[in-house]
């Protein structure tokens, strides 16, 4: 209270004028605020360097994201890539196995039909015979042609069946004489 009274009574006795007191606070006002104003750019500009290291930061994660992207992309286009070399390889063996085995199947059919057991010949026959079905059943389903049985149906007449296929009138040219045809 001592310094109050003193600082009062100095006044009091207006030993310093009022207009400088003022200019006085206005100095201090303008110095504050200028004061203030640095401090308030000073804080910006720290902030707009520390967003810049972390728009920087983030920028080379980015970078590092789209690179290991590119990586996992060209990584799976090369798995599909060799998938379908696989895929490719195995229809080729499975073509070529198909084959074999067609091969061995026709090598057997031919020491079977030129053998002298008549079992074995007539087993020949039958398979020529069912392969001779299956053929005609798959080209018939790929022409469209639909099966008609004969008899009489509601609407219409019993037909004439159909003649041998030529590939049946083959197989009986190439049979040795008294081997009997299964139906």
């Amino acid at each position: 209270m001592i310094g109050i009274a003193t600082i009062t009574g100095f006044f009091a006795k207006k030993l310093v004028p009022w207009k400088l007191i003022g200019v006085g606070l206005a100095a201090l006002a303008i110095l504050a605020t200028v004061s203030g104003g640095f401090l308030y750019i000073n804080n910006l500009q720290n902030n707009l360097v520390e967003s810049q290291r972390e728009l920087a930061t983030q920028r080379l994660k980015t970078e590092f994201e789209k690179a290991r992207a590119a990586a996992i992309v060209f990584d799976h286009d090369t798995q599909v890539e060799r998938l379908q070399k696989l895929e490719g390889q195995k229809m080729d063996i499975e073509n070529e196995a198909a084959a074999l085995r067609k091969t061995i199947e026709d090598i057997n059919l031919e020491e079977d039909l030129n053998s002298e057991d008549h079992v074995k010949a007539d087993a020949a026959i039958a398979r020529l015979n069912a392969r001779n079905t299956e053929l005609n059943r798959m080209q018939s389903h790929e022409s469209g042609h639909r099966e008609v049985r004969p008899g009489k149906a509601a609407g219409t007449k019993a037909g004439k069946a159909p003649a041998a296929s030529a590939f049946k009138r083959a197989i009986q040219a190439l049979r040795k004489d008294g081997v009997h045809q299964p139906d």
